[in-house]
């Protein structure tokens, strides 16, 4: 996958996962965004290093990353509906192993 169709990917899967948390009234703290751009970040980098990039695994990575912001979501315990960096990074360690992202 070339370095454009990788940065592409990677804004696709962000905006999916942004319009999760939109569709279930969540919003992401800014740290929260940093961490979640980081965590795609690397598994599509992942992705390309292991040449997982054919069509079936690009639709794995797009169902993982809704399955996954749909699980902080319901993790999320705060009343203000908003993923805070560190409920970000517990519930992460907590949904883990979910390819290609942890």
């Amino acid at each position: 996958m070339a370095r454009n169709d990788l940065n592409d990917f990677k804004r696709e899967l962000f905006d999916i996962s942004n319009n999760e948390f939109r569709k279930n009234g969540f919003t992401l703290s800014v740290e929260a965004e940093r961490q979640m751009r980081e965590l795609i970040s690397a598994g599509v980098d992942r992705m390309s290093y292991e040449e997982m990039v054919n069509e079936s695994d690009l639709l794995r990575a797009r169902r993982n990353i809704i399955e996954l912001s749909r699980r902080l979501c319901n993790i999320k315990a705060s009343p203000r509906r908003i993923v805070e960096n560190r409920m970000f990074t517990a519930a992460r360690f907590r949904i883990c192993p979910i390819w290609p992202f942890c």
